[in-house]
């Protein structure tokens, strides 16, 4: 589904992404885990579009997509569940999930927000609610929601657990789960190892920019020195 060839990317002069090659096969979930400020978000930027990538490649289905812009990026079917949920306060819950259902299908999926409601009961009772009005866990549900009325065909999801408590990150892991069983591709950056090492086909690890681990999640979980060495286990 997707391949980053050696991308490096700067913000201002500072070179956070230094040569970062990962794939994620199609259907599959793949996780990314990391102390933070290691470059986790910037790859999730550079992928869809937000940074622009000064070398290197990153192809969708075989397309070079590393020099389009973030719009072109998700009509082709990229979608993003961003860190710090990103809600827009403003608007209900359903106008958060009906802003990119009304934008083209992408041909991943049939998420509607009639099915998001059914994901997330909660997001149904509170549907005429602000977004800016919604609780943490609220908002979560309601930024996982419309990341996936956007029908994407790879879903990227940056920290989705941050900030919330144990009962609703269990939930949590449980969505994520059902989507993947529903074929939805996904990288997950996450910081909570359980997690990703719960719902993850295969995991990477970066530190300084870099990949310094790849393999299995049966694998790393028993590897206590590489946990130790990069994220402090």
């Amino acid at each position: 589904m997707l391949k980053v060839r050696d991308i490096h990317t700067y913000i201002a002069e500072s070179h956070i992404l230094q040569g970062v090659s990962l794939e994620i096969p199609k259907g599959k979930l793949v996780a990314l885990l990391g102390r933070n400020g290691v470059g986790k978000t910037t790859l999730i930027s550079s992928i869809i579009g937000f940074r622009s990538i000064r070398t290197g490649s990153i192809l969708l289905e075989g397309t070079e997509i590393g020099a389009f812009p973030a719009h072109r990026i998700v009509r082709l079917g990229i979608g993003l569940v961003p860190q710090g949920r990103r809600v827009f306060s403003s608007l209900s819950v359903k106008e958060n999930l009906d802003v990119p259902y009304r934008c083209p299908p992408r041909g991943g999926n049939d998420f509607t927000t009639e099915r998001a409601f059914q994901i997330f009961p909660n997001l149904m009772a509170r549907k005429d609610h602000r977004g800016g009005h919604l609780s943490g866990g609220e908002q979560q549900m309601l930024a996982t929601g419309r990341g996936l009325v956007s029908r994407p065909k790879l879903l990227l999801m940056d920290e989705p657990s941050e900030g919330l408590a144990p009962l609703l990150v269990r939930k949590l892991a449980e969505n994520i789960g059902g989507f993947k069983e529903q074929g939805l591709t996904i990288l997950l950056v996450e910081q909570k190892l359980s997690l990703a090492l719960e719902v993850a086909d295969y995991v990477y690890i970066m530190s300084k920019g870099k990949i310094v681990y790849s393999g299995k999640p049966e694998d790393l979980a028993g590897n206590e020195e590489v946990k130790r060495r990069h994220l402090g286990i």
